[in-house]
């Protein structure tokens, strides 16, 4: 694919990551559904454009986001996590680790990113480390197995869109 291309399906599918940020704000349940979504396309990016395209488009994404989506904590979300996540993502299932090296390096990921937004949360809020750091504990496994979900269903997709992709060449 020639760079003309790459430039036109990235700006594309960073403009349907924002419609979906866009989406996640208006739906009132089920917004980080659509931020995962979003992710999907990021690793659509990756498969059709490669690592740097599928880079750009997340950063396009991200300030487009932030310009246009009214609630801005979806469009921090997807920056946080789901924007980025599929090019880490197939970084480390393309590595010649063993899976539970793979499953190790994602959680501790996953678990970075939570615990920057709490520290963001808790200086931007001027919240209290004893009053929130049990609600935080008590939600962490949630928000894990949710996130081990959806790498298993990004990996399914990714590799359909893959399998799909080659029959028609």
């Amino acid at each position: 694919m020639n760079k003309t291309r790459k430039l036109a399906l990235s700006a594309l599918i960073a403009a349907l990551a924002v419609v979906l940020c866009w989406i996640g704000a208006i739906v009132p349940t089920g917004s980080v559904a659509f931020v995962g979504f979003a992710g999907l396309l990021t690793a659509i990016a990756v498969v059709e454009c490669g690592y740097a395209w599928a880079l750009g488009q997340f950063a396009v994404a991200c300030v487009l986001g932030l310009l246009l989506v009214s609630d801005k904590m979806i469009v921090l979300i997807y920056a946080a996590l789901f924007g980025w996540y599929p090019v880490v993502k197939s970084l480390i299932d393309r590595s010649k680790l063993r899976v539970a090296a793979q499953w190790i390096i994602k959680l501790l990921i996953l678990n970075a990113v939570l615990v920057l937004g709490y520290m963001a949360a808790n200086k931007l809020l001027l919240l209290e480390d004893t009053q929130t750091l049990p609600v935080l504990l008590v939600g962490v496994i949630p928000v894990e197995v949710s996130f081990v979900f959806y790498d298993l269903v990004l990996t399914k997709l990714i590799d359909q869109y893959t399998r799909r992709k080659a029959k028609k060449k």
